[in-house]
């Protein structure tokens, strides 16, 4: 999936297609990972349990949701 994620990435923006976000269980370290290489970022709260990430384009360290705080 890590791999398939960027070049999904390139092809929705060579389309010129708005905005792209995901929704992810917040427990999911992993794909919090995932999009994080991918150059999503955290935006915010879904529901109890998930989170919205942003793809923005630009990669960052560290993805940060509320829920790592508590």
């Amino acid at each position: 999936m890590s791999s398939l994620l960027p070049e999904f990435l390139n092809l929705l923006r060579r389309q010129q297609v708005g905005d792209i976000a995901a929704v992810i269980n917040r427990k999911n370290i992993a794909a919090r990972k995932v999009l994080d290489r991918s150059g999503f970022s955290y935006d915010s709260l879904f529901d109890e349990y998930q989170d919205i990430y942003q793809f923005s384009g630009e990669r960052s360290a560290v993805a940060w949701s509320p829920a790592f705080s508590r």
